[in-house]
């Protein structure tokens, strides 16, 4: 062996005790040094050491090794995607991109760091050809996802039906809805289009007036380039057509609807505006269902005039302003629609439809990378709800099943859903469930979270006395049968809710019995905490009265007995506000010389005060630390 290879075995022996150490950045080193002597029969070792962290997970390591591997063979597309992959499990996202991106400029065509980057843009924990499968079924999408009901469609065709001749019905049937929850039907051919001589309603005024959607897919959106971080569409475009919906007439003369359309949408909605309440929650929902089949069946005139008066109707409903989105990017182009829904997503960011439709605009104007990451999104936000686009459908079905008792599968959903929106209704709903479940310390945390965010509820103060009344009872019984363990745990959910005297003294009792001396400490001095509270609560209101009898003698020119009042209630906290009265009061009185000696015992009592604070503190920290170690 001759002194290269000596080196070689000596860089590299050292550099795998390095990494047996967990210290990659030094193991990076020696391997660098190894390459440099004789890069050929180092690569050959590298890499046997590369492929052993690879099998055993050992991610820093496979960094490590797999770093100096690639600044060997730069054009490995395979070795940049697996370190990518190694730095995103590792967390360090800003690096897996560039790994990413190494491997594209390598290889434009290269698939899976193609979907692996757009995994790292979504924060997803998909790999590989996961990725590719996870979103293949959005991949294949050739019209936008919208809301399907049947059961409201074929109360539509009722409508329909009753005031329109048999003869003008179409004499096909219409095709079949999918059952899968918001898929919408993807046998339309794109390019067949209804009503195509009806009168359209204006634009806004931010689009020409007549639509152009060729000219406006062919050009690439700001949005497409940078996620539209400064969206351009106007904060009104709703209110634009408000008076146009109110003014919804019989169109012009129009080609006659493909067959496959079975509902004839404008007539159905002017025979409702004649003849039913269009403010009336059902209408409403009819109103819904027919825009998602004008959205469906490529009529995006209807489905904007639509979902234009849903909007004012439903301010708050997000998936209506996903639709009108939609509706838009059919009827005048994408562009400004990737705006719109990029907008939605800024204060609804978990809302299904908007997420899956923005995947598929950037698709239809080629920006994959984009598209696939909407996709990745998409499809793990689905994968939380159950397949459900419409997150009140899946509220609703946990209604169902806390109505039924099913509380397992209905507290599943309400944490869900509580997880995307905080509400004191779905809090409610969960420490209910908790409770019957017998999970007393999460149901707590779920009321303690609504008295922060409410502080003032009458209904959480009673909910609060009801539950500690339960804890107290839990704990007496569980004395009585000497299950001491289960009684500090009634005791200390008890405690959460209010600090009393008398359940210190039962938690150290319990604590004893289960000799457990650093938390009966703990509590011994919690107890001389509490009562020191309750005497400084005390003087302090004793305090207050002293301040304003003081008030009430100077309102009345007795000087010398407002300075007694306050000289009492200086005396028991050293208040700056006061100290400036009773010097005004000296002055006013003449009694100059007491002064000097007022000035003195302020500055005394303020650094006296002081000290006592530090002392508080530290008290606290022992405090802590003991609780620690008694819980280890």
């Amino acid at each position: 062996m001759d002194k290269n290879e000596q080196l070689i075995e000596k860089h590299l022996g050292e550099a795998e005790r390095l990494m047996d150490g967990k210290l990659y950045d030094r193991a990076m080193i020696e391997f660098s040094k190894a390459m440099k002597i004789n890069r050929k029969q180092a690569s050959k070792a590298v890499k046997g050491i590369y492929e052993r962290c690879m099998a055993s997970g050992d991610y820093g390591g496979l960094i490590a090794v797999g770093s100096n591997l690639l600044s060997q063979v730069p054009d490995n597309i395979e070795l940049a995607n697996i370190l990518g992959n190694a730095y995103r499990r590792m967390g360090n996202f800003p690096q897996a991109t560039k790994l990413y991106e190494h491997a594209l400029n390598a290889d434009v065509k290269a698939e899976l760091p193609a979907y692996n980057l757009a995994a790292t843009l979504a924060h997803s924990n998909l790999f590989d050809q996961s990725v590719v499968s996870a979103i293949s079924e959005f991949e294949r999408m050739t019209s936008f996802k919208v809301l399907e009901d049947s059961e409201q469609e074929k109360k539509l065709m009722e409508i329909q039906r009753s005031f329109m001749p048999a003869n003008s019905e179409p004499e096909e049937e219409a095709p079949k809805v999918s059952s899968e929850k918001g898929e919408t039907t993807d046998n339309e051919a794109d390019s067949e289009k209804t009503n195509t001589d009806q009168t359209a309603d204006s634009p806004p005024e931010d689009q020409p007036s007549e639509p152009d959607k060729a000219s406006s897919q062919s050009k690439q959106s700001p949005s497409s380039k940078k996620e539209a971080t400064e969206a351009t569409a106007d904060p009104n475009w709703q209110k634009n057509l408000a008076n146009e919906v109110e003014e919804v007439e019989s169109p012009a003369k129009k080609q006659e609807a493909p067959k496959e359309i079975e509902l004839e949408p404008m007539e159905i909605f002017k025979h409702m505006r004649r003849n039913m309440d269009l403010d009336a929650e059902e209408t409403l929902i009819l109103i819904r269902a027919l825009g998602a089949y004008c959205l469906r069946h490529k009529q995006p005139d209807v489905a904007w005039r639509l979902f234009t008066r849903l909007s004012f109707a439903w301010p708050d409903d997000d998936n209506i302003q996903c639709f009108l989105a939609l509706a838009y990017a059919m009827w005048k182009g994408e562009n400004q629609a990737i705006d719109k829904l990029i907008t939605l997503l800024g204060d609804h960011p978990y809302n299904r439809y908007a997420n899956v439709n923005l995947g598929y605009l950037y698709q239809q104007q080629k920006e994959f990378l984009l598209s696939r990451k909407y996709f990745i999104i998409s499809r793990e936000l689905l994968e939380k709800s159950d397949g459900y686009y419409d997150l009140r459908e899946y509220r609703a079905l946990a209604d169902r099943y806390y109505e039924e008792e099913t509380f397992g599968a209905a507290l599943k959903i309400y944490e869900v859903l509580l997880s995307e929106r905080e509400t004191i209704d779905l809090l409610r709903r969960v420490g209910d469930i908790r409770l019957k479940m017998e999970k007393y310390k999460e149901a707590l945390e779920a009321f303690l979270r609504i008295k922060e965010i409410a502080p003032d509820s009458q209904e959480t103060d009673e909910i609060f006395q009801q539950l500690n009344q339960l804890f107290l009872q839990q704990a007496e019984s569980l004395t009585q049968e000497n299950k001491f363990a289960r009684v500090v745990e009634f005791l200390e959910l008890s405690l959460s809710i209010e600090r009393t005297i008398s359940v210190i003294e039962k938690l150290m009792d319990g604590y004893k019995a289960l000799r457990n001396e650093p938390k009966v400490q703990y509590y011994q001095k919690e107890l001389y905490r509490l009562r020191e509270d309750m005497r400084l609560q005390e003087q302090e209101k004793h305090r207050q009265s002293k301040i304003n009898e003081g008030k009430n003698y100077v309102k009345h020119h007795n000087y010398h007995k407002a300075i007694r009042s306050y000289e009492e209630a200086l005396r028991l906290k050293p208040d700056k506000e006061v100290f400036v009265k009773l010097l005004g009061l000296y002055k006013r009185t003449r009694q100059l010389d007491m002064i000097s000696d007022l000035t003195m015992r302020y500055n005394k009592s303020v650094e006296r005060e002081q000290q006592e604070a530090k002392y508080k503190q530290e008290m606290e920290r022992q405090q802590r630390v003991a609780l620690e170690d008694a819980d280890a």
